[in-house]
């Protein structure tokens, strides 16, 4: 679109924010994209971030039990 298009077409959106604003006083306009939201979404959430360090819950799991049969064979 073209300058004028552009113009036009900002002065529309605010006219809209502003009815919609007047209507609904307690609306909240975010005007990120889908996607953004969903990746703040799915950063924020304790799922995500136990399965995104689920390698480092295993590993750890395998170093302890080898050390413990480790430990336990030096026992014996």
């Amino acid at each position: 679109a073209d300058a004028e298009e552009r113009e036009r077409m900002n002065s529309l959106n605010e006219a809209i924010k502003k009815q919609l604003a007047e209507n609904f006083p307690n609306l909240k306009v975010d005007q990120r994209s889908k996607y953004r939201k969903m990746k703040l979404l799915i950063d924020e959430s304790k799922l995500s971030y136990v399965y995104g360090h689920s390698a480092w819950f295993f590993f750890g799991i395998v170093v302890i039990g080898s050390s413990f049969l480790f430990i336990k064979d030096q026992l014996i």
